[in-house]
């Protein structure tokens, strides 16, 4: 069960609030999800004018959820925690959190930031995975580990020579890319293509996909066309519990 750790939470506070005083610069890597052996903590900025209080919203996707491909609706747990506001920012820590990896999904979460009896939920500008898109919830995820279970980690170990700067630039849109329009099809796309590159079997299709040096992906979201609606990701609440349709 998610739930507040109040005296980790108080240590976070008086932390970054002693960083605040010194160099403002330096709250930042207690910003966005911190996964931690036994809690996860968050750290937001708020700078909204008459903030009053800041929640987390959490959303636990079922067992076997694939965000890559989901369901039309799928019912989610819902928790909500309030964070501790101190100046411009938010913090908290909190025991509970599933936290996401490799081959796992996460705890998804927004933040409902309550000014002067208005509510707005949005997600967190630093997440580091936010599986519905641009316009969806975040998800908590222990990036430092997926890094460590990388197969080609030792590619990006700085031995102190780096890459040139790329002359030629492959730009990918990505909802017209495969077939599926996600970016874990473009993923399994690529790990296809790899696979025939060093089989020595490509082929005249693959063409178009080889031969440059670095792939820049244009915008997953159409955040101008749809910035008023449809709405992207949807979260019927009910108590405890949400309808989710993206």
């Amino acid at each position: 069960m998610i739930s507040v750790d109040a005296t980790a939470t108080a240590e976070l506070v008086e932390r970054a609030s002693g960083l605040l005083e010194g160099d403002p610069h330096a709250v930042g890597p207690l910003l966005g999800p911190i996964p931690g052996p036994s809690a996860v903590s968050f750290g937001v900025w708020v700078p909204e004018q008459d903030v009053t209080a800041v929640d987390v919203e959490f959303l636990l996707p079922p067992d076997g959820f694939d965000p890559a491909s989901p369901p039309p609706a799928v019912d989610m747990d819902r928790v909500v925690l309030p964070m501790e506001l101190a100046g411009a920012f938010a913090w908290l820590v909190a025991t509970g959190v599933p936290v996401g990896t490799r081959t796992r999904v996460g705890a998804l979460y927004r933040l409902v930031i309550h000014t002067s009896g208005v509510e707005v939920v949005r997600p967190d500008p630093l997440a580091w995975s936010m599986p519905f898109g641009a316009f969806g919830p975040a998800e908590v995820i222990d990036t430092a580990e997926i890094t460590r279970s990388r197969s080609d980690r030792e590619h990006f170990v700085d031995d102190g020579e780096r890459m040139p700067a790329p002359t030629s630039i492959l730009q990918v849109h990505v909802p017209t890319a495969t077939s599926e329009g996600t970016l874990a099809a473009l993923t399994d796309h690529y790990r296809a293509l790899a696979a025939r590159v060093v089989a020595n079997e490509t082929g005249p299709d693959d063409d178009v996909w080889l031969g440059y040096d670095a792939v820049e992906l244009m915008p997953v979201e159409p955040t101008i066309t749809f910035e008023t609606g449809p709405p992207m990701f949807a979260a019927d609440v009910d108590g405890d519990r949400a309808t989710v349709t993206a």
